[in-house]
């Protein structure tokens, strides 16, 4: 009875890390779904976004200040952070 109450214990700890993870990834990953935003400044300055509409990063002009963290310097940064929801809207179709 000892063995399967800490089986049990165990395997309920690692579920909830595990969903903890999956909840924590998904949270990090909501900034994709922004829209990507010009700012408040008076700077113009090329960076990348994911774009909802297009299921792509593409390249906006950022004024250095403001806006949100749909913003990424490099191509490669935005698909590395956006590529999970690229996919999930490519497979669901």
């Amino acid at each position: 009875m000892h063995f399967e109450m800490k089986l049990l214990t165990e395997f309920l700890c690692l579920l909830a890390v595990l969903l903890s993870t999956v909840e924590s990834a998904e949270k990090r990953k909501a900034f994709c779904y922004l829209p990507y935003e010009f700012g408040k400044c008076g700077g113009h300055r090329v960076m990348w976004a994911f774009s909802i509409k297009e299921l792509e990063c593409v390249p906006f002009v950022f004024s250095n200040c403001g806006g949100n963290e749909n913003r990424f310097h490099t191509k490669e940064n935005c698909e590395k952070a956006c590529a999970p929801i690229q996919s999930r809207f490519v497979l669901a179709n």
